[in-house]
């Protein structure tokens, strides 16, 4: 635990058997947890600030949870992270800032907060178990094309235009006949990017309260 202030706080090249619980106070922080290996949950909250985490080179045994205050936050995962149980990334007020990557092996879930934010997934993991929330403010969510997420992902736009662009050569939409994969808008354009899509059997748009555009 953490006082107010700028800090800086990084776990390198451990084995932990049980938890990892890092709560940081307000101020700009920064947080990093790399070529570590922990034993049950990791567990990250941050304060009011312009926040920075990073997980590197990590495998958690169960859950992943990383929460950050208001602010322009950045969230960082590489593709050698592995988690084992359920992955939640929440983000406050602020432009924020989210790479999701890693082979995540249960429930995903992202809220992002009620600024510009911007999102890009490049992980493997159940696709319909993946819940990614936008919020309100103008977002972006960019799939690449290391994505694999094979069942029925679903993205809810909040109150801005928000566009979903999505990577040839990922897998992010449904890839087995019957199920979909649906992207839900409320704002004044909820936009994907279909073009480049692979696998594509079946596209679901439920828009909101205006115009809505799927290209």
């Amino acid at each position: 635990n953490m006082k107010g202030g700028n800090d800086y706080v990084e776990i390198d090249d451990i084995f932990v058997v049980g938890d990892v619980r890092i709560n940081m106070a307000a101020g700009d922080d920064t947080v990093g947890v790399i070529d570590t290996i922990i034993g049950d949950d990791l567990m990250i909250t941050t304060g009011a600030g312009a926040d920075v985490v990073g997980i590197v080179d990590v495998g958690v045994a169960d859950m992943l949870r990383v929460v950050t205050g208001s602010g322009g936050d950045a969230i960082g995962m590489q593709t050698c992270v592995t988690v084992l149980g359920r992955t939640t990334i929440v983000t406050g007020s602020g432009v924020d800032g989210v790479h999701l990557a890693g082979n995540l092996n249960d429930r995903v879930t992202v809220n992002m907060g009620s600024s510009d934010d911007i999102l890009a997934v490049a992980a493997t993991s159940p696709g319909n178990l993946t819940r990614l929330i936008l919020g309100g403010g103008d977002d972006q969510v960019f799939v690449h094309s290391t994505t694999s997420m094979p069942g029925s992902p679903r993205v809810a736009g909040g109150g801005g235009t928000d566009s979903v662009a999505v990577n040839f050569g990922s897998v992010f939409v449904a890839n087995t006949p019957g199920v979909e994969a649906s992207i839900i808008g409320s704002g004044v354009d909820a936009q994907i990017d279909a073009a480049r899509v692979a696998f594509l059997v079946l596209y679901t748009v439920r828009g909101g309260d205006a115009g809505d555009l799927v290209c």
